[in-house]
């Protein structure tokens, strides 16, 4: 991507997606600050950090640079990004923790719709006490990475939209954060192959919209509870390798 797109400041879309774009994304970026509104940059063979200034695109609202070779920490500066709905930066080699509070005390009423950073390698907590406040979000896909523990203010409720929850692959430790029960318009929830420990909660049952569960590959035990008799509307449920009993 040549440096003299930041010449082109009435820019709204960029669309780059699909070619063999290599080497880094330009610090010229930044400015295009003032009207640029959806940057689509995924399916490239892209390379290098992920510039802070992309931080100063106050228009974007939606940001894929997925299926591309970034690596290195997410700028906390992209918690800057007041008008963003979308943001995919699943499968490329981000490593680091992601900036979950950052986000939240930047913005505190995040239009965040989507959040996909799966197929990377961030590590350390995930923080739902930051995605509580995202009460717009639909989807979030963290799965296959390496965080290995979760904040649970189970006091608190998630977005009432959401509709996908998927962790799975990564390290995660402990017992299922009740807080995900909250969301009770939850159609997908994805757990497999994690270090979960202790039971099913019973409170799995609030989530009267769910069509996909998958439990598997953890070590979860004791009794599989009543309560999942009543999910009338799931149609893939998957608890194999566990510790489970009659």
């Amino acid at each position: 991507i040549p440096s003299q797109i930041g010449l082109l400041p009435n820019l709204r879309d960029v669309d780059f997606r699909g070619n063999h774009l290599t080497q880094a994304l330009p610090t010229e970026i930044g400015l295009l600050s003032g009207a640029l509104e959806s940057l689509q940059l995924q399916d490239n063979q892209l390379v290098g950090r992920l510039p802070s200034e992309v931080g100063l695109l106050q228009s974007l609202q939606q940001f894929n640079i997925s299926n591309n070779n970034m690596y290195r920490a997410i700028p906390v500066s992209i918690t800057q990004l007041g008008s963003l709905e979308s943001l995919d930066v699943s499968n490329n080699i981000f490593t680091g923790t992601f900036p979950f509070d950052e986000w939240w005390k930047s913005n505190a009423n995040s239009l965040l719709t989507s959040l996909r950073i799966n197929q990377n390698s961030f590590e350390g907590e995930i923080s739902f006490n930051a995605i509580i406040h995202w009460e717009s979000l639909i989807e979030l896909d963290l799965s296959f990475n390496s965080f290995d523990s979760i904040t649970d203010p189970s006091i608190f409720r998630l977005s009432k939209n959401l509709r996908k929850i998927d962790l799975s692959g990564n390290r995660i430790v402990g017992s299922i954060p009740k807080i995900i029960f909250s969301a009770t318009a939850l159609q997908k929830l994805d757990l497999l192959g994690n270090a979960f420990t202790g039971t099913i909660p019973t409170e799995v049952g609030d989530l009267v919209a769910l069509t996909s569960l998958s439990l598997s590959d953890t070590i979860l035990e004791g009794e599989i509870p009543s309560e999942i008799g009543t999910l009338r509307s799931l149609r893939s449920l998957s608890l194999t390798r566990n510790e489970f009993l009659l």
